[in-house]
């Protein structure tokens, strides 16, 4: 006879099982790869390349919805030497967290997709598909015209760039504010105009539904109610028709 096992079949399987378990939850999760940036290290991490960031919410279905095409975008660019695809989570609230981030950076909805000079996003309206996203990145995720990258500028960029590098700090500061406060007040006005275009549409709205009332409280349904009576009662059609013939022929005579 075969030496039999000293752990019973059963005992086996279970840890046949765990050891399937403990596999299945140290195995990385799917989007483990993906270059997470917040407010702390923002800059740092962009500075010198040209970026494709989407700023997202964890909970909205169409962050979840475009999230497996996502994956494979930052996997298809990860170690790229100028794109850096990326993306920031504007729920966290950590110190220095993605919140902080989202908001400096004015995000509003989710999830939002940037591109370009991480002082100066862009924003991208174009498809989501991995596909459509991954040839918009190869077009647009390539050196730009700046600092470090002064030999690609045009030669009016580089008199600027020359003209800001050498004005003093606190002048430069002064203009970025003012440039600024454009932002901020564009932002006030469109605001304002659509405050005054909602007052104006819940007048017309009002206007629209009194006069409406109006007509319905008024004798139009009576009159509707004739008509019908009128319409399905027999020989009443006959009757104007024989009227008719009746004149018709007084004229002939």
């Amino acid at each position: 006879m075969g030496s039999r096992s000293k752990y019973p079949r059963s005992s086996s399987l279970a840890v046949s099982m765990l050891m399937i378990l403990v596999t299945i939850c140290t195995l990385p999760p799917t989007n483990a790869k993906n270059f997470h940036l917040n407010h702390h290290d923002y800059y740092d991490v962009t500075h010198n390349k040209t970026v494709f960031i989407k700023f997202y919410a964890p909970w909205c279905s169409f962050s979840k919805k475009m999230a497996r095409d996502w994956d494979k975008l930052t996997d298809e660019w990860q170690g790229h030497e100028v794109g850096l695809v990326a993306e920031v989570d504007c729920t966290d609230t950590q110190k220095g967290g993605g919140k902080k981030l989202c908001d400096h950076l004015g995000i509003e909805s989710f999830p939002t997709l940037k591109y370009g000079d991480p002082s100066n996003l862009w924003e991208y309206n174009g498809g989501r598909s991995f596909e459509e996203m991954n040839d918009f990145a190869k077009k647009n995720l390539i050196p730009l015209c700046s600092i470090e990258n002064f030999e690609i500028c045009d030669p009016e960029t580089k008199l600027l760039l020359k003209r800001l590098a050498e004005m003093d700090k606190s002048e430069l500061k002064e203009l970025i504010k003012e440039e600024e406060k454009k932002l901020e007040d564009a932002e006030k006005e469109y605001k304002n105009k659509v405050d005054e275009l909602t007052i104006q549409y819940e007048i017309a709205e009002k206007i629209r539904r009194n006069a409406i009332n109006k007509v319905l409280n008024g004798h139009l349904g009576t009159m509707r109610q004739v008509m019908m009576a009128r319409d399905d009662a027999p020989g009443e059609e006959e009757e104007k028709n024989t009227k008719s013939s009746s004149y018709s022929r007084k004229e002939e005579l």
